[in-house]
């Protein structure tokens, strides 16, 4: 009937009395609501683990990186976002309408197929570096661009940037290693990123995608200066 629903939670809840009401009734048919989100952070530097591949195909990765010493925290700021309206953004997340890829292809066929053919390339690209995309990456940079394009947010950020960012989150992430074939796609990788390709229809995605290929040059670098690399240690 257009909802999400899931299994109930195993939650470890009293046993009700013979007779009396169960107080916990609610409680041990509640499943997760279509609006649950999972956010997480971590600090990634040497004296931690790298993430497993099983978990950048589930998440995408955005980093923390830039630093302003000269800056101070300022307290009216924060009591003028603690009265920002969110109400639309609840509204948003609770939308069910296209949970699944199959769902959403038929609404943006064209942005699917052209994301899932630059994909391709860049997939193409990475194999002899010994690096591999599968399905999972592809659905939900796919996802990713669907909802740019129904929540209408080309005004905040063009369909150029928008791919740029699925590569720097999504995809950068998954790189590691030491060989030369590493270095060798990598090269590829930030030539084919800082370009612009003039076959595209109008209203496709064309790049460059600039914020990924300064993030593959300093891949490149650490590779070449250090003998390894990562997306966490560049």
């Amino acid at each position: 009937n257009g909802e999400i629903v899931t299994d109930a939670l195993p939650l470890d809840l009293p046993t009700a009395k013979s007779g009396d009401d169960d107080p916990y009734a609610a409680l041990r048919a509640l499943g997760l609501p279509p609006n649950f989100r999972v956010v997480g952070s971590a600090n990634m530097d040497e004296t931690t683990r790298l993430f497993s591949p099983k978990v950048l195909d589930r998440a995408f990765s955005i980093t923390f990186d830039e630093v302003d010493l000269t800056t101070f925290a300022d307290v009216s700021e924060s009591v003028a976002a603690s009265e920002t309206d969110f109400s639309a953004l609840a509204t948003r997340l609770l939308r069910t309408d296209a949970a699944f890829v199959s769902e959403a292809y038929q609404q943006a066929e064209v942005l699917f197929d052209r994301a899932a053919a630059l994909l391709e390339e860049i997939r193409q690209i990475l194999r002899p570096g010994g690096v591999s995309l599968g399905y999972r990456p592809r659905d939900q940079v796919v996802m990713y661009l669907y909802h740019w394009q129904a929540d209408k947010l080309a005004d905040v950020l063009d369909l150029n940037a928008a791919f740029d960012l699925c590569v720097l989150q999504k995809i950068l992430p998954k790189i590691s290693g030491t060989t030369t074939a590493l270095g060798e796609s990598l090269a590829a990788l930030e030539t084919w990123l800082k370009a612009e390709r003039d076959d595209a229809e109008p209203g496709e995605i064309t790049g460059p995608f600039l914020r990924s290929a300064d993030k593959v040059t300093a891949m490149r670098q650490r590779l070449e200066a250090e003998g390894a690399t990562s997306f966490w240690t560049s």
